[in-house]
């Protein structure tokens, strides 16, 4: 067996080996102080690898960090940044060719979720609202998102076009139009394309 290398007093993240205390099939022990005040003995070459960190409190503080920054993975904030995340970065989401499939992307900054939350917070996230970008063709980004109602959100949609109504009243959004005809957007739609009717209604887009 080649002679143990001395690493008395040294310190391995959270331990300090104290003394050599034997070997375990050819390998050196070594009787470590925890920085917990735990004492522990470890296989010298698994201590000076890196691959033995602490008594055990290191996995235990560590599961606690983790569960603590992704405690929050339940909440809807969490779950837009995930489905943020999904329809531009996974080509197999539905709504991938809407999305990342043109090009939009998620920032740098927003690719973990902390900094995401923290910039929701401090600009107005509410449960009552919906992430929305200002530029339809920009990414998600925070010079570029706000949080919005659903209504003005679906303002912001490339397919809500002005329409007119047959009896003559021009409407800049057809989200406003359906919600006064007491009809909606896709019936809306569907008389325009098939030249019907919707509400008592024709329609056609200005």
């Amino acid at each position: 067996m080649p002679k143990p290398i001395d690493i008395t007093g040294q310190t391995f993240s959270r331990l300090t080996a104290i003394e050599q205390v034997g070997s375990r099939n050819k390998r050196a022990l070594w009787r470590c102080q925890c920085s917990c005040g735990q004492e522990v003995i470890v296989i010298g070459k698994l201590l000076r690898s890196g691959h033995t960190k602490s008594c055990g409190c290191w996995r235990s503080d560590n599961w606690f960090i983790q569960k603590q920054t992704h405690g929050e993975s339940h909440t809807r904030l969490h779950r837009i940044w995930s489905g943020m995340k999904t329809r531009c970065g996974n080509p197999h989401c539905a709504a991938f060719l809407r999305y990342g499939g043109r090009g939009i992307r998620v920032c740098p900054e927003w690719q973990n979720f902390t900094p995401f939350r923290d910039w929701a917070m401090a600009h107005g996230y509410a449960d009552d609202l919906a992430i929305d970008r200002i530029n339809n063709d920009g990414n998600y980004e925070p010079n570029n998102c706000r949080w919005a109602t659903y209504k003005q959100q679906g303002r912001n949609q490339p397919q809500n076009r002005a329409v007119i109504r047959s009896d003559g009243k021009r409407f800049v959004y057809v989200t406003d139009a359906a919600g006064e005809s007491g009809t909606t957007t896709s019936l809306i739609a569907a008389a325009i394309k098939r030249g019907g009717t919707s509400a008592g209604y024709a329609w056609k887009y200005e």
